[in-house]
């Protein structure tokens, strides 16, 4: 996807969990590797993806996502 197909899709309005990802995927995902601290998305539906997974083990958490409730558990 080119440059301005990520524009167009950005102007379309919220983006929902499978474009974010595909948007993280392409651009900054190895940026949140170097961060100190966690970084998530939460969905509208609950989930909740961690976009540096290895920041969450550390308080048990061993997948990429968890569901809000389960988070908050």
């Amino acid at each position: 996807m080119g440059n301005l197909a990520h524009m167009d899709l950005i102007q379309q309005g919220p983006l929902c969990g499978a474009d974010f990802d595909q948007l993280m995927d392409n651009n900054f995902i190895h940026m949140f590797d170097v961060f100190s601290e966690g970084v998530f998305y939460l969905a509208p539906d609950g989930e909740v993806f961690f976009y540096n997974p290895s920041f969450y083990e550390q308080f048990g958490i061993m997948s990429g996502t968890i569901h809000f409730s389960e988070w908050q558990a």
